[in-house]
């Protein structure tokens, strides 16, 4: 599983190249993921460069914006699934959205430097949401007729 396998870009200065066993095999939701990603590694290049923190606060409200509309859209599909996996996966978007949420105010307020751990979380909790979540809950049969795949 890429989870355990994700390397980092150095020719790109990526901390998360997007790979092609990310895909769900849904376009829209695979052009969010890919999105997210974009973000990430416009944050990891920021951490990097130490940019400027007006820069970092744009790039956070981006990643938390962002997130947010796609699990939303992520969740239109749920309807397909088990009460008990749907309530699963919406819990998990919620507790995440929560923490990204919780760690742009207190950046914003001063309280928390962007740090190379926190990139690290957000890499590997996307890869293994993508990886384990999205791909078991968006590649059942009834979510796979309601895409139309």
């Amino acid at each position: 599983m890429s989870f355990f396998n994700t390397t980092y870009d150095v020719e790109n200065n990526e901390l998360f190249p997007w790979l092609d066993e990310y895909m769900v095999n849904n376009e829209e939701i695979d052009d969010q993921h890919m999105h997210l990603v974009k973000i990430l590694n416009k944050v990891h290049s920021n951490v990097l460069n130490d940019e400027d923190d007006e820069l970092m606060k744009e790039y956070l409200k981006e990643l938390v914006d962002y997130t947010i509309y796609h699990f939303s859209e992520e969740e239109k599909y749920f309807n397909k699934l088990s009460r008990k996996a749907r309530k699963t996966h919406i819990e998990i978007h919620k507790e995440f959205i929560s923490k990204i949420t919780t760690f742009q105010e207190q950046f914003e307020n001063n309280e928390v430097r962007m740090s190379v751990k926190l990139m690290l979380f957000l890499r590997d909790w996307l890869v293994n949401h993508i990886e384990v979540m999205d791909k078991q809950d968006l590649t059942s049969k009834k979510i796979k007729a309601l895409m139309g795949s």
